[in-house]
């Protein structure tokens, strides 16, 4: 039998595979949205706005996410915790939120086209 210092878990296995997906997902859904997007409307239009704050919002939650777990069992005082923890769903919250106000945003695809 393996010691658990010589063999990664399975949960170990899944969360590096889980976030090595989360990445591609994360470049690859980047660089389609930019690719749609003239650069030089990227900081003129409503939808380059937006789409830059939801970017910035998507990697706030990244670099936050891998320290999540480890939050409850740091804070002593309950109502604390409870508070983080309201925080860090409210953060994917509000990346969603912002990805639904894209979508109805004008797509300023056409200028490049004129």
């Amino acid at each position: 039998m393996h010691s658990p210092s010589t063999r990664s878990s399975p949960p170990g296995r899944y969360v590096r595979l889980a976030a090595w997906l989360y990445v591609a997902l994360a470049v690859t859904g980047t660089c389609g949205a930019l690719r749609r997007l003239p650069a030089g409307v990227v900081l003129t239009s409503a939808y380059g706005r937006t789409l830059l704050a939801e970017l910035v919002l998507v990697a706030v939650v990244s670099a936050l996410a891998p320290a999540a777990p480890r939050r409850p069992a740091r804070d002593a005082d309950p109502a604390g915790a409870h508070r983080s923890a309201r925080r860090e769903a409210a953060a994917p919250g509000t990346v969603v939120l912002v990805s639904a106000v894209l979508t109805v945003v004008p797509d300023p695809h056409w200028i490049g086209t004129r």
